[in-house]
């Protein structure tokens, strides 16, 4: 039974909820732009743009009305939409649950545990769509409670709900169809009614939809930030709306049951970090005793939204497992983690109504539980004064030539590099160009009407053919001649030098490198991830080229000193010393791939992995040892065939000689 309560009665406690939870975010949320996708949203927002696939239009227009508040810098307010949307999830969260218990009590321990939660916090305080994506579940879990409760069909509630889950279909509609059956279920005593009533209800869904019929109009301007440029082709918008060029990235070529287990061992490990032990075992008494709690159709739902977004997307997933596919996975389930939130609630109100404990040591729990829950939390999301991208961003702007031109490539540098340049405008007499012809509008071809080949033949051409300074972040461009200054390359005529000139560093790069690189990682994933791979490019550098640092400068020695303690660091070293243009002793290269395999995370991304095994396959290939390169190669092949064609090739030449080796043996006897 649920209860129908005087909303006049009940509207200051969501409110309440709403409140002390949109100033937590507000409080902790980082006031400068963030590494992920935060940056490219920020921007999409700010110039009415158009996102990367499926598009997420609506939220490009709710981020710029966001965009005009009057206050902070446009990375904060856009922030502060996520924010928003973070916490009015959470009042309609103690609307839902104070609707199926009838105690207000548990409506808030539910509502303030979801809101501190661990990952719900994190993606209520930068730019992303999750936020956005859960409130809309739970609102229309809300209006479907309401409305599969009563005798009487209301089509008006029915028509609200149909152009409301379109809308929801404007912002991440992957998400929004995996809980959909749970709609279904909810509404199924009145299902002959709104079949009647379809006719009405499909037009208003519909017409939720229409922020992408914006979006094709919009991208015809082609806004300063648009991902792929004009869409002007039923092709191009599906390819863009049906996210067809991440299909790769969705289901890698790599990806076994192996992986889906690990990331089914990975959720199981989420949730006791989302909730504390203490929250996870309450939610856990709540699956259980919801069912004959709340009866069937209601528990139904709730487990629908609680397996669909977390059990059943790693087997549509074809995700690798890894520590970037872990974090990136780790916010798709957002709305199950909200359904633990509801179960810890009933596990508490199951507690106190057993009547063998007193509702005070009940409630003590439930604030203990919050309370281990926020700590938890808090540890990963105070942010407010996270500023790492915005020093990476200036580390690569500022050194740059006057009147650059700068293709940066990469999430990290397009989102961060684009924030401080386009809209902080940092270095305006730059240039900012991508060389896949995505996001910006200065882009030399259509990314989706040229090859690739043929796009990275005219960006190479157009470094070479124009007279301005040009740069790139890497990666470069073949048959392109460059100049290597740390975090840019700096093109050059051809004869003036290749790209493993090491050029002297400036006073911003050396004090970004030794205090935000050089550092050890930073508790932010994505940061984390991005540091790795500097450091493994600066220990190539150093490592190959030893002699451009070593007659004047001794940082070098205290580099490499640091980055050969972390892995990342010591297979730069090792490719660096494969990479010398004046040799290399085999021995010592053997002696650092050690050393790399030591330091090893068991989470390495499998391309990772197979690199190593590659450079030690090769390298013990040329000691003599046929076996075990042989061993290495084909761990490589068989561990991520997508990045070891060298491996396979060289592979197949062992093959052939051993079998060579085999003929001769066979016919000396």
């Amino acid at each position: 039974m649920i209860s129908r309560p005087d909303s006049r009665q009940e509207w200051p406690h969501p409110v309440v909820v709403f409140l002390v939870l949109l100033a937590l975010y507000a409080a902790t949320a980082p006031r400068t732009v963030a590494l992920e996708d935060d940056g490219l949203f920020i921007l999409s927002s700010f110039f009415l743009g158009i996102e990367h696939p499926p598009g997420y239009p609506l939220h490009t227009l709710l981020g710029h009305l966001f965009t005009l508040l009057p206050v902070g810098s446009v990375a904060f307010r856009v922030h502060l939409m996520s924010a928003f949307f973070g916490a009015l999830t959470c009042a309609v969260v103690w609307l839902c649950v104070q609707a199926l218990t009838r105690e207000r009590v548990w409506a808030y321990f539910a509502a303030l545990g979801l809101g501190v939660s661990r990952a719900f916090w994190s993606q209520s305080l930068v730019a992303e769509v999750y936020t956005l994506n859960t409130f809309f579940v739970f609102l229309l879990v809300h209006l479907g409670l309401r409305l599969g409760s009563s005798e009487r069909f209301a089509p008006r509630t029915a028509s609200l709900m149909a152009f409301l889950f379109g809308l929801s279909l404007s912002n991440h509609w992957p998400l929004m169809l995996l809980v959909s059956p749970a709609f279904a279920i909810l509404l199924w005593p009145h299902r002959s009614k709104i079949i009647r009533w379809l006719p009405t209800l499909v037009p208003l869904s519909l017409l939720g939809l229409s922020p992408y019929a914006w979006l094709v109009v919009r991208s015809w301007s082609d806004p300063v930030f648009s991902f792929y440029g004009p869409l002007t082709s039923p092709g191009e918008f599906w390819t863009m709306v049906s996210r067809a060029g991440y299909a790769s990235i969705d289901a890698s070529a790599s990806a076994t049951w192996i992986d889906r287990l690990y990331f089914l061992r990975y959720f199981g490990q989420q949730l006791i970090l989302q909730f504390a032990i203490v929250g996870t075992a309450l939610g856990l008494l709540g699956a259980i005793v919801q069912w004959r709690t709340w009866g069937y159709r209601v528990s139904m739902c709730l487990t629908v939204i609680f397996l669909m977004p977390s059990v059943v997307l790693i087997f549509l997933l074809g995700f690798d497992y890894d520590f970037l596919h872990a974090h990136i996975y780790s916010v798709y389930p957002l709305p199950a983690y909200a359904i633990v939130a509801v179960w810890m609630a009933l596990g508490l109100m199951h507690l106190a109504r057993a009547r063998r404990f007193a509702g005070w040591f009940v409630h003590v729990i439930g604030l203990i539980s919050i309370s281990l829950i926020a700590a938890m939390s808090a540890r990963t999301n105070l942010r407010a004064g996270y500023d790492w991208s915005s020093r990476y961003a200036r580390t690569i702007l500022l050194p740059l030539p006057a009147n650059t031109i700068l293709f940066v490539s990469g999430d990290a540098e397009v989102g961060a590099v684009g924030y401080f340049h386009l809209i902080e405008g940092v270095r305006p007499d730059v240039t900012v160009m991508n060389p896949g012809g995505l996001g910006f509008d200065t882009r030399i071809f259509h990314p989706l009407r040229t090859r690739r080949s043929d796009g990275r033949a005219a960006v190479a051409a157009f470094a070479q053919a124009v007279r301005r300074p040009v740069a790139f972040t890497p990666p470069v461009p073949e048959g392109v001649n460059t100049t290597n200054h740390w975090l840019h390359y700096i093109v050059t005529d051809p004869g003036q030098g290749g790209s493993a000139a090491l050029q002297p560093l400036d006073a911003t790069q050396r004090e970004f490198l030794e205090t935000a690189v050089l550092t050890g990682d930073h508790p932010d994933p994505w940061t984390s991830f991005v540091q790795g791979g500097l450091r493994r490019r600066i220990a190539t550098f150093l490592a190959m080229r030893p002699e451009t640092w070593k007659t004047n400068d001794t940082f070098g020695d205290r580099y490499l000193g640091k980055l050969d303690a972390d892995f990342d660091g010591a297979l730069g070293i090792a490719i660096g010393m494969l990479a010398n243009p004046v040799g290399y002793n085999a021995a010592d290269v053997a002696r650092q791939l050690e050393r790399a395999a030591y330091l090893m995370p068991s989470d390495l991304p499998k391309s990772d992995k197979a690199l190593f095994l590659e450079l030690r396959g090769h390298l013990r290939l040329e000691l003599g040892d046929l076996d075990g390169a042989t061993r290495d190669l084909r761990a490589a092949v068989e561990l991520h065939p997508p990045s070891t064609g060298r491996s396979a090739s060289t592979l197949a030449g062992l093959v052939h000689r051993g079998n060579d080796i085999d003929d001769g043996m066979r016919m000396s006897r």
